[in-house]
């Protein structure tokens, strides 16, 4: 006991003044007592991490009325119309298998990009499919690029966009645009 008072005061005696370097000296003697921590630090058991959702943010990033007018054929295809993601992504099953899509591409799909990214590719996939001669293998391959992280519907809507955008002035922008530059050449966004 004595001991412990005695390095209690020997631990008063230090200054807390940033101007002194003093060391703290303790006593390395065992008085006897058992030293616990001061707080415990439960330790959580590994558990099996959560699947990180692919599609997070893709509804607020690519609102549902853009989707569909870079891809409108989809809607085509669906008898009542297309209200919703959840209508996008039932249609996009349907059109998966008209378009030979294997089920186990279009589950690899869905689980790399999320069932929305995944259903506005297979959009996109039908809108070009005159140029696409494997859909399956296609998808397969975005679905590695997605993977990779070099896969973004960003520029495949812009894409379509502009090919719409093509097809209703073939024959040149004349816009207002076009009469401030004194063009009539079409104007790429």
């Amino acid at each position: 006991m004595s001991q412990t008072l005695i390095s209690c005061q020997e631990t008063k005696k230090i200054s807390g003044s940033a101007a002194q370097n003093e060391r703290h000296i303790q006593s390395s003697k065992e008085d006897g007592s058992v030293s616990e921590p001061a707080f415990e630090i439960p330790q959580k058991e590994a558990a099996a991490p959560e699947p990180v959702r692919a599609d997070v943010g893709i509804r607020s990033t690519y609102p549902l009325a853009t989707v569909l007018d870079a891809c409108p054929k989809i809607q085509e295809l669906a008898p009542s119309g297309i209200r919703s993601w959840r209508e996008l992504v039932d249609a996009a099953e349907k059109v998966r298998s008209w378009l030979g899509i294997s089920p186990s591409a279009w589950k690899a799909a869905r689980e790399a990009m999320g069932e929305d990214a995944a259903a506005v590719t297979i959009a996109a996939i039908l809108e070009r499919q005159e140029q696409i001669t494997s859909p399956g293998g296609y998808l397969r391959t975005l679905t590695d690029r997605k993977r990779a992280g070099t896969y973004s519907l960003g520029p495949v809507l812009q894409a379509l966009n502009r090919a719409r955008l093509a097809q209703l002035a073939p024959h040149g922008f004349s816009g207002p645009l076009a009469r401030s530059t004194g063009s009539t050449a079409p104007v790429q966004p």
